[in-house]
């Protein structure tokens, strides 16, 4: 009995050994080999026999810290909730779609950015259009766009441009103004205008049947017949029964100082003929 020298076994020989913190022994010893299993703590088997695996059981707050322990829809603390990474894959050549009900893997760039989509009405996905400026490009032409303030327009580019229909809405301010002139017994020299604007109409009508003439002046001031130099002199049609002319000019006759005219009754720049009292009616439209 005091002998403890190894003492060699041939066959099965049974013993109750237990088990040890966690650790259980075989109580049988086949050929010299003991099995040893591992076990919880109510003394069940901790292997999976199947996939010769250890089964293990991650419990929330597991791993001092490192596992996620808040609960869903609870309250987040901050600096002491815990959080898991999150991974994506970058899935760019040609993404694989999932079907409904399965789990997956969100895409990131190459960069580690998240990409996200944009949903419409009917959970379509749809791409945005930004700028090499970070500009967001916004189509408005599915509805009528509001604009409120003051819009600036840049001007055409140089070159050949195909604009679109046009349309003016009228308006009740701004526009052009009137300048009317009735004949006197004399030259009529006036001023229309002391500072620079431009002529867009003229509406002359004489009752006297021969000819006269409207000049035109580029004058701040009352022009001096016969002196200054009109920059434009037009005839007026004579008929007793009235005749005249309409002159319309969408763009507009430049007067870079001023607007003044004069009517006689000849032609000529030193002209100092005088017309009859009530016979011409002039009314310039000018800005």
């Amino acid at each position: 009995a005091s002998d403890q020298s190894a003492i060699p076994v041939s066959g099965t020989v049974t013993a109750d050994i237990g088990s040890t913190n966690g650790v259980a022994l075989n109580s049988t010893l086949t050929n010299g080999s003991q099995k040893t299993t591992l076990v919880d703590g109510e003394g069940d088997s901790a292997m999976d026999d199947t996939n010769n695996a250890v089964r293990v059981n991650i419990v929330a707050g597991a791993g001092g810290g490192s596992a996620p322990s808040v609960t869903d829809d609870s309250a987040f603390s901050v600096a002491s909730g815990q959080v898991s990474p999150m991974g994506a894959m970058l899935d760019d050549t040609s993404p694989d779609s999932v079907d409904e009900g399965d789990a997956g893997v969100v895409r990131m760039s190459a960069n580690r950015n998240l990409y996200m989509q944009i949903r419409d009405g009917a959970n379509n996905e749809r791409g945005a259009s930004v700028t090499a400026s970070n500009a967001l490009q916004v189509d408005g032409s599915a509805v009528t766009q509001p604009v409120s303030g003051t819009v600036t327009v840049n001007a055409l580019p140089a070159g050949t441009n195909t604009i679109g229909t046009v349309g003016f809405a009228p308006q009740t301010s701004g526009g052009l103004s009137i300048g009317r002139r009735l004949s006197t017994a004399d030259t009529n020299g006036a001023n229309i205008k002391s500072s620079a604007g431009q002529v867009f109409g003229i509406y002359a009508h004489n009752i006297n049947a021969a000819v006269r003439y409207l000049k035109l002046y580029n004058n701040a001031g009352t022009p001096t017949v016969g002196t200054d130099t009109p920059v434009m002199t037009l005839p007026i049609p004579g008929n007793t029964a009235g005749a005249g002319f309409v002159l319309e000019q969408s763009n507009g006759i430049a007067f870079g100082t001023g607007i003044a005219l004069a009517i006689t009754t000849g032609v000529a720049d030193s002209d100092t003929g005088a017309v009859a009292a009530n016979e011409i009616v002039v009314n310039l439209l000018y800005k």
